[in-house]
């Protein structure tokens, strides 16, 4: 059943989403192996994989033409038919304040946290900023969540690459933390144990189009055009409070130009991008 899986043509966990709403229970008796079975406990399928990707797909005895064809159809539906795009609007935290924008073609974009998102009262912290991105949208909410959440993760390696300032993003493990507070007026802290995290009030994170980033100073540039990423004019971080890309004007991130100023395996884990 490895082709009319479409494994190798689709993502391997997206595909797992789609299996488990066709066959919701599972069982692993081999570590190469994960099989899928019915609701009566009955293996139907199994997935068998070589350096943790899926490589081939098996029929078991439960497996009729009707679950096969229902298995066939939803992974059609989900995951190769054509959707809409839509734009996260992903919280970043860099080690210098985010005070402008910065473009690349209609991918993804760099702005700064709206002015009622939670900010440090100091320098030294981690600052919220906003990477605006495309992805591919999707009608199952465990797989648009997935795409987005990968796209995040593939973007903040890529800047912190081309980034002299540290780049994090909010964790999703439900991380707890002991920490001081201190109340108003008084000069010994409580200690709590609290729940680590970052929320924009009111913030709509998944929406249609990028949005304007009107009244915001580009980031030592404009941005990048057709033909690849075009560096700003300055290098570095050009005021203690501000972040800005590091590269010269005769360097490109773009793995086509040939003429980037990074290291081979810099460029490509850029690859993408080009």
């Amino acid at each position: 059943m490895t082709e009319e899986l479409h494994i190798g043509e689709v993502d391997d966990d997206e595909l797992k989403v789609v299996l488990s709403s066709v066959l919701p229970r599972g069982a692993q008796f081999r570590a190469d192996e994960v099989e899928y079975r019915t609701m009566a406990d009955e293996w139907a399928l199994s997935l068998q994989y070589r350096e943790g990707r899926i490589v081939s797909a098996v029929a078991g005895p439960a497996m009729t033409s009707e679950l096969a064809e229902q298995a066939r159809t939803a992974i059609e539906q989900v995951l190769l038919t054509p959707t809409d795009s839509k734009v996260c609007r992903w919280t970043l935290f860099s080690t210098r304040p985010v005070e402008g924008c910065w473009r690349y073609r209609d991918q993804f974009q760099i702005v700064p946290a709206p002015p009622d998102a939670p900010r440090p009262a100091e320098l030294m912290a981690e600052h919220p900023f906003l990477l605006d991105f495309l992805f591919e949208d999707s009608a199952v909410g465990r797989i648009r969540h997935h795409r987005y959440v990968r796209r995040a993760s593939d973007l903040t390696l890529v800047l912190n690459l081309l980034l002299r300032p540290r780049i994090s993003s909010p964790s999703n493990r439900g991380r707890k933390h002991w920490v001081w507070v201190w109340p108003p007026e008084r000069s010994v802290p409580d200690t709590l144990w609290a729940q680590e995290g970052y929320m924009i009030p009111n913030f709509q994170y998944i929406i249609d189009d990028f949005p304007v980033a009107a009244d915001v100073p580009p980031l030592n540039g404009s941005s990048a055009p057709a033909s690849g990423i075009t560096p700003p004019r300055q290098s570095g971080i050009t005021h203690s409070r501000f972040i800005s890309p590091p590269w010269s004007t005769r360097s490109s991130v773009s793995p086509a130009s040939g003429q980037s100023g990074l290291h081979q395996k810099d460029r490509a884990g850029c690859s993408f991008l080009s």
